[in-house]
């Protein structure tokens, strides 16, 4: 069985990139306070296309999203959306399930990350790390570092 998908009467306006690493995954909030993304929108501004169906992840991922419920107490009602414009929105909690049913590199990336933590007791993105290095080290000191790795890159006389 399929979870609800509420119609909403009056469009709700999913304008912000909350998550720096995906610009295109637009957020808002429906009329009953529940915030969520435009799955829809992302995926037409991806390289998904129309292939992006909300009763197909619904069905796929069920059991990750009864994990959802039981552990963050959502109701299963409030999980999913339908936008005056046909768009898909789901709710905000199932915002890394969807990047990883809709691109498995995702999946791969984020476990990558968890172990980190796991393992570390820490883990950065890559954006995060690069936003600090472009921040925290002078220019001169990135370019003497970018002249090393190109001379490393070449190849060697034998």
């Amino acid at each position: 069985m399929d979870y609800k998908v509420n119609i909403i009467q009056n469009q709700v306006e999913v304008k912000d990139p909350l998550i720096e690493d995906f610009p295109d995954l637009l957020f808002g909030v429906t009329p009953d306070d529940i915030p969520v993304f435009d799955a829809t929108e992302y995926c037409e501004k991806g390289e998904y296309g129309e292939q992006f169906n909300v009763r197909v992840f619904m069905r796929t991922c069920k059991l990750f999203i009864e994990g959802f419920v039981v552990a963050g107490e959502l109701e299963t009602n409030k999980l999913f959306y339908q936008n005056t414009d046909g768009h898909a929105l789901i709710h905000e909690q199932l915002t890394y399930l969807f990047l990883c049913y809709v691109n498995k590199a995702w999946l791969i990336y984020f476990n990558s990350l968890l172990s980190d933590v796991i393992n570390n007791g820490v883990a950065y993105s890559d954006s995060f790390l690069l936003k600090q290095t472009m921040q925290r080290i002078p220019s001169d000191v990135l370019e003497k570092i970018l002249e090393s790795r190109k001379e490393d890159e070449q190849p060697t006389a034998t």
